[in-house]
C-alpha cells in the first residue's frame, strides 16, 4: 500500500475550496486531511493533525503573503 500525501486546504472562498477538495479527493494518492476558511481556523486544526502539503490562498482578509 502506498502512503497517501496528506493535504490541507485553506481559502476564504468556499466555492473554490470545495471544488479543489472534490478534485483532490478523487486522486488515489491524496488524502485531504482538513479544510480551513482562515488563518485562525488553520492554526487550531494544525494543533491536532499534521500535513505534508498546505494549499493556501495568499491573499485572505487576515493575512497577505
Amino acid at each position: 500500500m502506498k502512503c497517501k500525501i496528506k493535504v490541507a486546504l485553506v481559502d476564504d472562498q468556499v466555492m473554490f475550496r470545495k471544488t479543489l477538495y472534490n478534485y483532490l479527493s478523487q486522486q488515489e494518492s491524496i488524502d485531504v486531511i482538513f479544510q480551513a476558511s482562515d488563518v485562525s481556523d488553520l492554526e487550531s486544526k494544525l494543533k491536532h493533525s499534521t500535513v505534508d502539503v498546505l494549499v493556501m490562498d495568499l491573499f485572505m482578509p487576515e493575512v497577505v503573503g
